[in-house]
């Protein structure tokens, strides 16, 4: 081909090929906004890469691992999301006990103290 030719066929591929590289450029920005990585998710880094490890064991789906990156997709994040919130999830710490009491109502200790202060004041 000669030098006419090529350049030819070049004016002819040229919006071929921008077009052709906005599309793939939009694909790979949306696609890459369906995965949630540990640094952008609100479950937080060390319970994201928890929940990737567990879906990837369990064999759940919606889980990747690249290199260091623990990504999830859209759907499993927003699943993840709701694990944690629901209430029947179980509580890492143990519920607190009610305080004990004496048996004394905040009333007789009042009195107690006011008596054991005017005691204190009589001897002065």
């Amino acid at each position: 081909m000669s030098a006419l030719a090529d350049s030819a066929m070049a004016a002819l591929l040229e919006p071929l090929c921008d077009m052709l590289a906005d599309k793939l450029a939009m694909r790979l920005e949306r696609g890459q906004a369906r995965l949630i990585s540990q640094s952008r998710s609100e479950l937080g880094p060390r319970q994201h890469r928890a929940a990737v490890q567990r879906r990837i064991q369990n064999d759940e789906g919606g889980a990747y691992k690249r290199g260091r990156k623990h990504l999830l997709t859209l759907e499993a994040y927003h699943e993840e999301l709701a694990r944690e919130q629901s209430p029947s999830k179980e509580r890492k710490t143990k519920p607190t006990e009610p305080a004990k009491t004496t048996g004394t109502s905040s009333g007789d200790f009042e009195r107690e103290l006011v008596a054991g202060l005017r005691r204190v004041q009589g001897r002065r």
